[in-house]
C-alpha cells in the first residue's frame, strides 16, 4: 500500500507541474498582451461618382449649318470636321470625410485595326497623345470633389494621319480616336491604416474612317455608388521590456509542458508495458509460481541472480521448487525467488524508464 501511494503521490506530482506550466503560459500570454497596444476599430462609408463628357462639333464648311458648331448626339460629315470641343466633368462625393489626393490626365490614342477573316479585329496601330498633363490636388477632411475640363481636339490632324498611314501601307483599317480621362482617387482617415483607393476612366470614342461618323461615350458613371470599409486592426508594442519578458517566459514555459507531458506519456506507456509482462508471467506460469504478500527473507542465503527469466525456469525444472514473486517497488521492481537450502535464485525484472527517472 505504501508503495502504491509513492507512485500516486509521484503521479500527481507530475501532473501539478504540468498544471503549473499550464498556468504559468496564461500568466506569460497575458503579459504579452498588457505589452501591446492593441486597436480594433472599423466605420463604413458611401461614395458616390458621376462622370460625364459634352461635345461641339465645329466645321469648316458651315454653308449648309446653321451656328459654329454642332452639338452632341448627332451624325458628322468626316470631311468638314475641324475640331470637337470636349469637356469632361467628373464628380466624387462620400459620406465621410477623409485625407483624399486625387490626379487626373488625358490622353488621346489612335487605335486602328483590320478586321479578319473570323470577324475579329487585329489592332494595326496604337499611338498616344496627351492632350492634359496630369494634374494633383491633395484635400484634407474633405469627402467631395469635382473635375471640369475642356479640351479641344484637332480632328483633321487625326483623321490625316491615319489616312497616310493607309496609303503608305496600302491598307483600309478602321480607326478611332480614344479620348480619355484617367482619375485615380487614394486617400486616409485619421487613426485608421487602411488606404482608400479607386481608379476611373471616362472615354470618348471618335471615329476616324468613313465619310459619316458617330461620336459614342464609354464607362460614364450617373450617381453611382459604391462602399468602403475602413476596418482596421493592428497592434503595436508599447512596453518592450514587458513583451520580450512575456515571449521569453511563455517560450521556456512552453518548452517545459512539451517535456513533461512527454514523460508523463512515456511513463503511461513503460508502466502498461511492465504489467502487461509481469501479467503474461504470472498467468502462463501459474502452476508453478507462488504470490507472496511480504518480501522474501534472503538473509543468510547465498544469492544467485539469473539474467533471464527463463534461466529460473530451468532451475525450477530441475529442483521441483515452486517460484515466489513478489513486487518490491510498484510498477518499477518485481522479483521472482526459488529458495533451496542455503542458496537463492533470484530473477528481478525492472521497468528500466522508470528506474532512469528515479
Amino acid at each position: 500500500m505504501k508503495k502504491r501511494r509513492t507512485h500516486l503521490k509521484k503521479t500527481i506530482k507530475l501532473f501539478l507541474e504540468i498544471l503549473f506550466y499550464i498556468i504559468l503560459s496564461i500568466v506569460s500570454i497575458i503579459i504579452i498582451l498588457n505589452s501591446l497596444n492593441i486597436k480594433l476599430s472599423g466605420t463604413s462609408m458611401t461614395y458616390t461618382e458621376k462622370s460625364n463628357i459634352d461635345y461641339k462639333v465645329y466645321l469648316t464648311d458651315k454653308s449648309y449649318f446653321e451656328g459654329d458648331y454642332l452639338n452632341s448626339g448627332g451624325q458628322y460629315i468626316s470631311k468638314i470636321i475641324k475640331e470637337i470641343n470636349s469637356k469632361f466633368k467628373y464628380s466624387y462625393s462620400s459620406t465621410n470625410k477623409f485625407n483624399l489626393k486625387y490626379k487626373y490626365k488625358i490622353i488621346a490614342i489612335i487605335d486602328a485595326s483590320q478586321k479578319q477573316d473570323n470577324s475579329i479585329n487585329k489592332q494595326i496601330l496604337n499611338k498616344k497623345y496627351v492632350l492634359l498633363d496630369e494634374k494633383e490636388v491633395t484635400k484634407d477632411n474633405a469627402n467631395q470633389f469635382t473635375i471640369n475640363e475642356n479640351v479641344n481636339v484637332d480632328y483633321q490632324k487625326f483623321r490625316n494621319y491615319v489616312n497616310e498611314f493607309n496609303r503608305k501601307y496600302a491598307l483600309s483599317l478602321d480607326s478611332v480616336l480614344k479620348i480619355k480621362m484617367y482619375v485615380d482617387i487614394t486617400g486616409n482617415k485619421d487613426g485608421y491604416k487602411k488606404e482608400f483607393k479607386d481608379s476611373n476612366v471616362v472615354e470618348l470614342d471618335v471615329p476616324l474612317s468613313g465619310q459619316t461618323i458617330e461620336i459614342t461615350s464609354n464607362n460614364i458613371n450617373d450617381n453611382k455608388s459604391k462602399n468602403f470599409d475602413w476596418n482596421d486592426k493592428y497592434s503595436l508594442i508599447k512596453k518592450t521590456d514587458m513583451f520580450i519578458m512575456g515571449v521569453v517566459l511563455f517560450s521556456m514555459t512552453f518548452i517545459m509542458f512539451v517535456l513533461k507531458l512527454i514523460e508523463l506519456i512515456n511513463i503511461s506507456y513503460k508502466q502498461t508495458e511492465y504489467i502487461r509482462t509481469i501479467n503474461k508471467l504470472l498467468k502462463v506460469y501459474d502452476d508453478i509460481i507462488v504470490n507472496s504478500s511480504e518480501p522474501v527473507n534472503l538473509e543468510g542465503l547465498t544469492i544467485i541472480n539469473v539474467s533471464t527469466f527463463k534461466e529460473l525456469i530451468d532451475a525450477e525444472a530441475e529442483l521441483r521448487i515452486p517460484i515466489i514473486y513478489y513486487e518490491t517497488k510498484f510498477n518499477r521492481e518485481s522479483q521472482f525467488v526459488i529458495i533451496n537450502n542455503n542458496q537463492a535464485w533470484i530473477y528481478t525484472y525492472v521497468n528500466n524508464y522508470i528506474k532512469r527517472k528515479q
